[in-house]
């Protein structure tokens, strides 16, 4: 037992800082081998290596930190007798000097594999071809009014097409659909202003090719119409 200035019977400082120094050396070992053998540090993926880099922080926090064994150590030297109170101020001192010295030397292997491990996969290898953009497709409603056509043009049919809004005239008049007649009321057709509609049927292509190329006429008129009853 040593006796302290305040009277007061304690365990021997020094006892508590050896036994200190050596909880720390019991857990460094995890992180010596990094130091000792490149070959263990490069074993390391990113995210192994990060992960060891935040357990060395808790432990410099453990023996370290505010409430560490060492830092209990520091406040013990003013109440150590005189004739002892340099020998042990300087043995705490060494050994918070040694822990942080093994600390910050591993800290600084890990700070530099890391860096590395970060820089090789943001890496970009510029020698490398580059990535193809995929080839886009036809619809399959594309590709068979394609085929469609191929087979009438090969026959003597030619291919018209025309405007999707159409007047009342080529919409209905000029195919002689009277006024009364049921396709021509808002219920059936998709009027746009007065005297406009969307198409109905692709008829009205085929009055726009015999105004232009008179009769008779071999023609198909594929394309989009806009019925309500569709």
């Amino acid at each position: 037992m040593q006796v302290m200035a305040e009277g007061q019977s304690q365990e021997d400082p020094k006892l508590q800082v050896e036994t200190a120094r050596k909880a720390f050396e019991q857990e460094f070992e995890r992180f010596a081998r990094f130091a000792e053998n490149s070959a263990t540090l490069s074993a390391l993926d990113l995210g192994s290596a990060e992960a060891e880099q935040r357990a060395l922080a808790d432990l410099r926090t453990r023996h370290l930190g505010k409430k560490s064994a060492l830092a209990a150590s520091k406040k013990m030297i003013g109440r150590v007798s005189p004739g002892e109170r340099a020998a042990f101020g300087q043995l705490v001192q060494q050994n918070d000097a040694e822990i942080t010295g093994k600390i910050e030397h591993v800290e600084q292997i890990l700070k530099s594999h890391l860096e590395s491990a970060r820089t090789d996969r943001e890496r970009i290898d510029v020698t490398l071809p580059g990535r193809r953009p995929r080839r886009g497709h036809l619809h399959p409603i594309t590709v068979v009014r394609e085929r469609i056509e191929d087979i009438f043009v090969s026959l003597g049919y030619a291919i018209e097409d025309g405007r999707e809004i159409e007047t009342d005239f080529y919409n209905f008049d000029a195919l002689n659909i009277p006024d009364n007649h049921p396709a021509r009321a808002s219920q059936d057709t998709f009027y746009t202003t007065d005297g406009f509609a969307l198409r109905s049927q692709t008829s009205t292509v085929q009055i726009h090719a015999m105004q232009r190329r008179g009769a008779p006429l071999r023609m198909i008129a594929p394309g989009r119409v806009f019925p309500r009853y569709a």
